[in-house]
């Protein structure tokens, strides 16, 4: 009676949760989407003696799962798997099993066009991102472009009369050239690519709205409105821009990442509106992400004339302010004299606020404040 007991309580979860959905471009058939949702979204195993006064032991052992309800949509396909993913007992063990549940109609045909909406986009974006790589075909993070602002300079002068002018440095501290990038990006993505009709088409077929945005796909229309999950192979979707030019030496190649957002249809057009914004993990002056220019090491110190020379240039954007809160010379225009590579030299905080809010923080030479 033991083992039947067991077996019952292995099979039928402790309780179910809501219905989770997800993407997934490998699930390409029913076995596959079964080994994805056991790989992923086993829940956890709970053990606890049969009989509370004595010890838990393989003859006095309960044991069972709170199951995980998944839908999994391939985003290149539409089609639409669900599984409750939970425990089985075989009479020696328990093993991660998986069992069908049914979906409504309804809500697989909002789960299959939030997903071919995704994957259209997706498609849009893995192919501007190979053009702009094969443009000057150059190596490394495979993210270079042909820049807006193509400078004659020699980028490794290292001194301000020769500081380069098409960096992603330059870039961040003129909103006229971020802009000008952002416009480019966007005009691409929309034209450059018969792909993203495909997203038009899908979203027209049920008069449907979709929000793609950095955290999931969000789908409305007359059936009702669903929400659909990235994981690791079908993330959130950036756009990349990379730049020949830099004004560190650095040993990685600047870019600028932007996180890419569909916002709504525009039906005039018969084309997704689409949000670009610029992602902390962008890389300028040889090697320095945007997170870290922000602080999230702490201020970085910077010697060199031409990122110094960069850096001057966010007075117009906003305000630069010493450590007690007051005005920063650093602001002051003038010819930059810099400071030794190495270490031995004197630096000071400048804190840079835009639009009342701190921005970024980085320390220079105290020749400088």
């Amino acid at each position: 009676m033991k083992k039947i007991f067991l077996l019952l309580m292995a099979v039928l979860p402790f309780s179910s949760m809501a219905t989770q959905n997800y993407l997934c471009s490998s699930c390409t058939n029913d076995a596959s989407a079964r080994q994805f949702a056991v790989k992923n979204f086993t829940p956890r195993l709970n053990c606890y003696p049969e009989d509370r006064t004595q010890p838990m032991t393989p003859d006095n052992m309960i044991c069972g799962s709170t199951s995980n309800k998944i839908a999994l949509v391939n985003p290149n396909t539409g089609v639409v798997y669900s599984f409750s993913v939970g425990h089985g007992f075989d009479g020696i063990s328990y093993e991660a099993t998986t069992w069908p549940f049914a979906i409504t109609s309804e809500k697989k045909s909002l789960l299959s066009d939030a997903g071919l909406a995704y994957g259209a986009l997706k498609k849009s974006v893995v192919e501007q991102n190979k053009i702009r790589r094969d443009e000057i075909g150059i190596i490394s993070a495979g993210i270079n472009q042909v820049g807006l602002y193509d400078s004659n300079q020699d980028s490794s002068s290292g001194v301000s009369s020769g500081c380069p002018t098409d960096t992603a440095l330059a870039a961040i501290v003129d909103p006229n050239k971020l802009t000008d990038i952002e416009n480019k990006l966007k005009s691409d993505i929309v034209n450059g690519t018969p792909l993203l009709k495909n997203v038009h088409a899908v979203l027209s077929k049920n008069g449907s709205s979709v929000d793609i945005n950095d955290v999931q796909v969000n789908l409305s229309n007359r059936l009702g409105t669903v929400g659909l999950k990235y994981t690791s192979k079908d993330p959130s979707l950036s756009l990349q821009f990379g730049f020949r030019q830099s004004e560190g030496g650095g040993f990685m190649t600047d870019y600028l990442l932007f996180d890419l957002r569909i916002m709504k249809n525009d039906n005039i057009a018969a084309t997704p509106i689409i949000d670009l914004t610029l992602n902390d993990l962008s890389v300028v002056a040889g090697g320095y992400t945007l997170a870290q220019l922000k602080g999230k090491n702490g201020p970085l110190a910077f010697t060199d004339p031409c990122i110094l020379s960069k850096l001057k240039t966010l007075r117009e954007s906003g305000d630069f302010r010493n450590s007690s809160g007051g005005p920063s010379n650093f602001s002051n225009i003038g010819e930059n004299t810099g400071g030794p590579s190495g270490g031995g030299y004197q630096t000071c905080t400048v804190y840079f606020y835009q639009g009342g809010a701190l921005k970024y923080v980085f320390r220079v030479p105290v020749n400088e404040c």
